[in-house]
C-alpha cells in the first residue's frame, strides 16, 4: 500500500513522515521500502486512523453532505453539526471485546482511534494525565 496525503488532517501520513507536497509523496513512494504499520480492526474491517459508529459518524456524513451542497467553510460545518445534534439519535448497544475482557456499552457514538497524533490533538481530554472514563 502506498500513501498519498489527501485528507483534511493527514494524520496517517504525518505520523509516518509522508511529505504533504503533491510531488514529494509520489517520489518518496517510488523510492520507499515496505514497512509494517499498525492497523485497527472492528468487526473484521481494517482501518488506519479511526473508525466511528453512531452520532459521530452521522455528524461526519451530514457535514460532508452540507459542504457538498453549500461549500466548504466553518459556518457550513457548524450549521451541519447543529442540525445533526438537534435531530433524534438512537443509542447503540455495543459489546466490546478486548483480549479476554468483554464490556456491554449503551452509547450514542463509538469512536476508535488508532493514531496517537490525532488522539493528542483532538482526542478526549479529562485533565493532566487522565484518561476519559469511556476509554478502554
Amino acid at each position: 500500500m502506498g500513501v498519498l496525503p489527501q485528507g483534511t488532517f493527514n494524520y496517517f501520513a504525518r505520523t509516518h513522515g509522508v511529505p504533504a507536497d503533491a510531488a514529494e509523496p509520489i517520489q518518496a513512494l517510488l523510492l520507499a521500502l515496505p514497512v509494517p504499520v499498525q492497523v485497527g480492526l472492528i468487526n473484521d474491517r481494517v482501518f488506519l486512523v479511526n473508525a466511528s459508529l453512531g452520532l459521530y459518524a452521522e455528524l461526519l456524513h451530514d457535514r460532508e453532505a452540507y459542504t457538498e451542497r453549500f461549500d466548504r467553510g466553518r459556518l457550513v460545518a457548524l450549521g451541519a453539526t447543529v442540525a445533526t445534534l438537534l435531530g433524534t439519535h438512537r443509542q447503540l448497544r455495543l459489546r466490546i471485546e478486548r483480549g479476554t475482557k468483554t464490556r456491554e456499552v449503551k452509547t450514542p457514538t463509538l469512536f476508535v482511534g488508532n493514531n496517537r497524533l490525532q488522539l493528542e490533538q483532538v482526542g478526549p481530554h479529562c485533565g493532566a494525565g487522565q484518561r476519559p472514563a469511556a476509554t478502554w
